[in-house]
């Protein structure tokens, strides 16, 4: 009588072949993941800069007036009407945006500014410029790509401006402050 045996498992040669293919495809898509993870930092950068920008302009629409400079971080008065000084809250018709962005996608944050920013002067009147600016934790590439999306790609011109280590701003209008 002659006994079987059951061969139970793989041999090395298989798992070294099993390993091997899910490696090389690993390598395949890994990086990818990546880039589809960076156009979506890209994405919503510019999506917050927009949104936060036309939040501004339709405010400025019923006030007749830009909000006040702010802290870096803190809304201006886009979904806070306690933010918005007394003499002006019969015409604010926010909530203009539903909350101000805490960080941007590489961790820095948001800033409302209305400040003096000779490039930003296209108006005349110095120290009226009213932008957004984001702060910390990008590098020129990051940059120069967000002013590519939302304006010429260059750091110098239009209305996407940046230092090319960690500010950036965005033109949003001038004119008087409450």
């Amino acid at each position: 009588m002659k006994i079987q045996t059951l061969k139970n498992g793989f041999s090395l040669l298989e798992l070294v072949v099993v390993v091997s293919v899910l490696a090389i495809l690993a390598g395949l898509i890994v990086p990818r993941m990546g880039k589809v993870s960076d156009k979506a930092k890209f994405s919503r950068a510019a999506a917050d800069l927009k949104s936060m920008q036309r939040s501004i302009e339709l405010m400025h629409q019923d006030l007749g007036f830009y909000p006040s400079d702010v802290g870096s971080n803190t809304d201006p008065g886009l979904n806070d009407l306690n933010r918005v000084p007394t003499a002006h809250r019969s015409k604010w018709s926010g909530p203009y945006l539903e909350a101000w962005p805490s960080t941007h996608p590489w961790g820095g944050n948001f800033d409302y500014e209305y400040w003096n920013y000779a490039n930003f002067n296209f108006d005349g009147p110095a120290g009226n410029e009213v932008l957004i600016s984001m702060r910390n934790g990008m590098n020129a590439e990051i940059m120069d790509e967000i002013d590519a999306r939302l304006d010429d790609g260059n750091r110098n011109t239009g209305m996407v401006r940046h230092n090319g280590s960690n500010w950036l701003g965005y033109y949003v209008g001038e004119g008087p402050k409450w």
